[in-house]
């Protein structure tokens, strides 16, 4: 009984969609739902994919690359639980949290339109929610989840992070574009207490763990949570941002197959010094759609919406790119 982790072409932002087998047919996951623009899209893979049912959706963390289109999906679809790494398990507390947040952000200088539209998207979902009947619940660190031969598990955020989440706001990223350097970095550089509050899920496969989906997650997080844990297939950290990969752990995760969800954007993602990184430790890169900011490794082909299939056949209609994944272009 196996697998697939499709990654659903957002452009700058993250969707990811599980496919697990078990005894009663496929279990559904969404982790995260792209910008609001994609939603619609997301909604439809959905539709065609797992026959517009989701059993679980898991909101990484409140940015709009991430919840943005959730709300479309949990009007147009079938939603079973729906996990949010926010304290506290009712509808108010999740209201509290963006109301907090909000102001958090105008008293410290952040950016009053990006926040307030993060605030309207996240209550529109609140909305959504609430006319389907839908609480949304804790996940947190030893969250597990059982199906089949694959067990799901949740290695962050740490109560402590969500704390740090909840008091202080998104630190804004540096807009810069990046380049590689002439030399390796060792150490990745710090992000957001919010980042490093993103739900990160481990996939084990055959009580071996076999995929990680970092969020946004820093590289500290990640190499703390994880434990010197290899994967063969890996969810690269804030689309290929320089804070959520370095040279460790680039080491630990050497020969992996990592999917970088991003599209066009200013921030410089994927950072260049990421992918001399993955691709001096020999893992297989793959990007959902080729930005400016991509170079020699990142693939000629196979752009588009990716799928990892483990121990399944290919879907129908999707072309065999590489042994490792699929593709549909669409």
């Amino acid at each position: 009984m196996g697998f697939y982790v499709d990654m659903i072409d957002v452009g700058e932002g993250d969707a990811f969609l599980l496919s697990i087998e078990g005894n009663q047919g496929d279990l559904i996951v969404l982790v995260d739902g792209g910008p609001p623009s994609q939603g619609e899209m997301v909604a439809e893979y959905i539709k065609k994919n797992a026959n517009g049912t989701a059993h679980i959706v898991v909101a990484t963390h409140l940015d709009l690359d991430h919840i943005g289109g959730l709300k479309d999906v949990v009007t147009q679809s079938t939603v079973h639980r729906f996990f949010v790494n926010v304290p506290g398990q009712t509808r108010p507390s999740l209201r509290k949290f963006l109301r907090r947040k909000l102001l958090e952000g105008h008293t410290a200088g952040g950016d009053r339109k990006r926040l307030e539209k993060n605030l309207e998207t996240a209550n529109d979902l609140v909305a959504a929610l609430e006319k389907k009947g839908l609480d949304p619940e804790p996940i947190q660190t030893g969250w597990s989840w059982p199906y089949g031969d694959t067990v799901l598990m949740a290695l962050n955020p740490t109560p402590q992070r969500l704390a740090e989440a909840w008091a202080e706001i998104l630190v804004e990223e540096d807009e810069q574009r990046t380049f590689a350097k002439a030399f390796v970095r060792t150490t990745a550089p710090d992000t957001s207490p919010e980042n490093n509050s993103s739900v990160i899920l481990q996939v084990s496969y055959k009580r071996q763990p076999y995929a990680l989906m970092a969020g946004d997650a820093g590289a500290d997080v990640i190499r703390e949570v994880t434990a010197g844990q290899t994967y063969r297939f890996l969810k690269v950290s804030h689309h290929g941002s320089k804070t959520g990969l370095d040279a460790q752990l680039a080491t630990q995760f050497k020969g992996s197959t990592a999917f970088i969800p991003v599209g066009d954007n200013p921030h410089g993602h994927p950072d260049t010094e990421v992918l001399e990184l993955l691709h001096r430790n020999g893992a297989k890169t793959y990007c959902s759609q080729r930005t400016r900011n991509c170079w020699r490794d990142c693939p000629a082909t196979g752009f588009g919406n990716l799928c990892l299939p483990v121990d399944r056949d290919l879907r129908p209609n999707w072309s065999t790119v590489d042994p490792n994944k699929c593709a549909n272009n669409r």
